[in-house]
């Protein structure tokens, strides 16, 4: 059975200064828009690459935002420092520290959960074809 991604949001998310500050500029209801832009990161391991079109229509999907008011809300987002500037303006490409550190830990979760997987079936395969 398949599960479904997952993103870690501390119980004091809504304390980090740059939310505060986030909320601040752009109101309470953007908030729904920062949260659903943290969940595609969790589905992409922490990067969003916008110069794939897969992930930038996944992105558009969750958002419901596209051309300039896509581009718009990723400003607001980058100025307050929610996502690194730099690569987002850059390359392209949306994720934050904390992003990057989560994804890569869900990454090793889901390798992990592989291959202890595979060693499950390989032992049910030896005790079934041992006499």
């Amino acid at each position: 059975m398949a599960t479904k991604p997952y993103i870690k949001l501390d119980t004091d998310w809504y304390d980090d200064p740059k939310v505060l500050d986030f909320q601040d500029r752009y109101g309470k209801a953007a908030l729904v828009d920062l949260i659903k832009l943290f969940c595609v990161l969790g589905e992409f391991y922490g990067t969003i690459d916008l110069k794939d079109n897969a992930q930038k229509l996944r992105l558009q999907q969750v958002l419901g935002k596209k051309g300039k008011p896509l581009l718009a809300f990723l400003d607001k987002v980058s100025a307050c420092a929610l996502i690194n500037e730099e690569a987002y303006r850059g390359i392209q490409r949306i994720g934050s520290d904390r992003s990057l550190k989560d994804g890569e830990a869900r990454r090793k979760r889901k390798e992990y959960a592989l291959v202890a997987s595979q060693a499950a079936a390989d032992k049910r395969n030896e005790d079934k074809a041992a006499p």
